[in-house]
């Protein structure tokens, strides 16, 4: 049975992915609009994500075929996501379950740096703090132009 969901670039609709069985395979198509760049295009399931493959900005489709082995620990199509491969300071959209058990805003950011990862939630002086029972941990500063609450968490989310 084919699945047909979105492509997003954080909030942004920026394609649709398709997923169909193949025999023992899945077959995923990516048809895509992105804006200059190199980018990089995953599945995203309930339990993982799978790189599908790079692609070059502009519009486009992307297909790869992939066996069960390589699919099976992704768990329920979910979507898909496209991220640029060189953003500034890495910073990329939070992909779906990548922080479980957080409730997280619209447009929350990530990095990896060594064994850290960093969570950037959007922070306004004269709004509600994200993550309040963390607030002791974050340190607000200006990135993309914007003030954003930071949070510095290892592998194990601590």
């Amino acid at each position: 049975m084919e699945n047909r969901t979105t492509l997003r670039w954080g909030a942004q609709e920026v394609g649709r992915l398709t997923a169909a069985p193949e025999g023992a395979d899945t077959c995923f198509r990516a048809e895509y609009r992105l804006t200059e760049g190199l980018w990089r295009l995953y599945a995203v399931g309930r339990q993982n994500r799978l790189l599908l493959g790079c692609a070059e900005g502009g519009q486009g489709i992307l297909q790869r075929r992939f066996s069960r082995q390589l699919t099976e620990g992704l768990g329920a199509l979910l979507g898909g996501t496209a991220e640029p491969v060189s953003a500034p300071e890495d910073w990329r959209p939070v992909w779906a379950g990548e922080f479980p058990g957080l409730a997280l805003p619209e447009g929350a950011l990530c990095r990896r740096v060594g064994r850290r990862r960093y969570l950037a939630l959007p922070f306004r002086e004269d709004g509600p703090f994200p993550l309040t029972g963390l607030f002791c941990l974050a340190s607000v500063r200006t990135l993309r132009g914007r003030e954003w609450a930071i949070f510095a968490l290892e592998d194990r989310e601590t």
